[in-house]
């Protein structure tokens, strides 16, 4: 069955398309072992950075596409932004959704957390650590799934 979003319509956390777009994006983009589940053993100890990169906001896309149409681009984050993380922080923004006072949106949050947990395992010396390209700095580059307002972040071992 192939399900699509017509003009106007909004994915919300309560509407049918979120369980299969979760099973569609666990399957295909988190790296191997750090699916968030009960049994998951985090990493102990380590540091790395999230840095936002971009902020985008595709206006002429909000405007056809959602109810919202003046909805503007992400209010959680700003470019330039910098966040240190350790092992501890993942539970952290696991039970309360911040970060260091900040609010990490629910669907950055899907997308960074394994990757996060991967270069933590990394810097540690596991070698079970992350499969995902590096960039020429070290780091990995990341974008939320938003289709109208998405940011990209970068992170990096400390």
């Amino acid at each position: 069955m192939t399900r699509t979003l017509t003009p106007g319509a909004v994915a919300s956390a309560d509407s049918p398309l979120s369980p299969w777009l979760r099973c569609r994006f666990q399957r295909w983009h988190m790296p191997r072992g750090t699916r968030h589940d009960s049994g998951e053993k985090l990493p102990d100890s380590g540091r790395c950075s999230l840095r936002v990169v971009r902020c985008h906001c595709f206006t002429d896309l909000q405007s056809h596409y959602l109810s919202d149409p003046e909805a503007g681009g992400c209010t959680a984050f700003t470019p330039g932004q910098e966040i240190g993380i350790s092992a501890a922080d993942i539970a952290a923004v696991d039970s309360s959704g911040t970060l260091h006072g900040v609010k990490i949106c629910p669907l950055a949050w899907q997308v960074l957390r394994p990757h996060i947990i991967s270069t933590l395992r990394a810097s540690t010396g596991d070698s079970s650590a992350s499969t995902m390209d590096l960039c020429t700095d070290g780091s990995i580059l990341l974008c939320c799934p938003s289709g109208t307002r998405p940011v990209t972040f970068a992170i990096a071992s400390v």
